[in-house]
């Protein structure tokens, strides 16, 4: 089991009240909710970073050929969906 340190923090009081009734009805402890709040808050974060860096990897202009390549997809994409009789 992880090491387990106490810490004092600030949060509003109807913040509070709303972690202790969900606590509650989650059957945990305040503690605990607080510790799976902030590990879900920092892997959307970590996720987010991620996900800037894909983009701007991918955010780099695109070589003459990769946009002649894009175009034609865009271009039978179209004659499929044109074709298509939904």
């Amino acid at each position: 089991m992880p090491l387990s340190v106490k810490t004092a923090i600030s949060i509003e009081e109807n913040l509070l009240r709303k972690a202790n009734e969900l606590a509650k009805q989650m059957h945990t402890s305040r503690s605990k909710l607080f510790s799976i709040a902030l590990l879900d808050f920092i892997k959307k974060n970590e996720n987010k970073e991620l996900y800037e860096k894909i983009n701007n990897a991918y955010d780099s202009e695109l070589e003459k050929e990769d946009v002649k390549i894009a175009n034609g997809m865009k271009e039978k994409l179209n004659e499929n969906m044109a074709n298509d009789l939904w």
